[in-house]
């Protein structure tokens, strides 16, 4: 391989995936991290929420889900003193489709409930 001054783009964007993709334990060898370039770990779901930074912080929370039981997820990752971000549950499939349909288009309840039956709304 060429010098690395001599490398094309896509030569280079190769030798730097490669190095990367061998990276298991956060940025610690990724050469992009070393090179003071912005970047974060890509974690999935179960790294994130298994975390130890993440959990001694206070930033997985344990809700009440009204289908899955008590869930874990990431709360909001800006914490502020006296404006705290609640994490609240994801809403069901349909959930909010009267408040909507109400709000934004003026329905009436009569008229959503009228929808529902015609088998419109599920």
């Amino acid at each position: 391989m060429r010098s690395d001054a001599a490398l094309t783009g896509a030569e280079r964007r190769k030798a730097t995936r490669s190095q990367c993709l061998t990276v298991t334990d956060g940025l610690g060898g990724c050469p992009l991290g070393k090179a003071g370039v912005p970047c974060g770990a890509i974690l999935d779901t179960g790294e994130i929420l298994d975390d130890p930074h993440l959990n001694a912080r206070g930033q997985i929370h344990t809700i009440a889900h009204a289908t899955r039981g008590r869930i874990r997820l990431p709360g909001c990752p800006v914490h502020l003193s006296a404006s705290p971000a609640p994490t609240s549950p994801p809403p069901l499939a349909g959930e909010h489709t009267a408040e909507v349909l109400a709000e934004v288009l003026g329905l009436r309840a009569d008229e959503v409930e009228k929808l529902r039956a015609q088998g419109v709304l599920g």
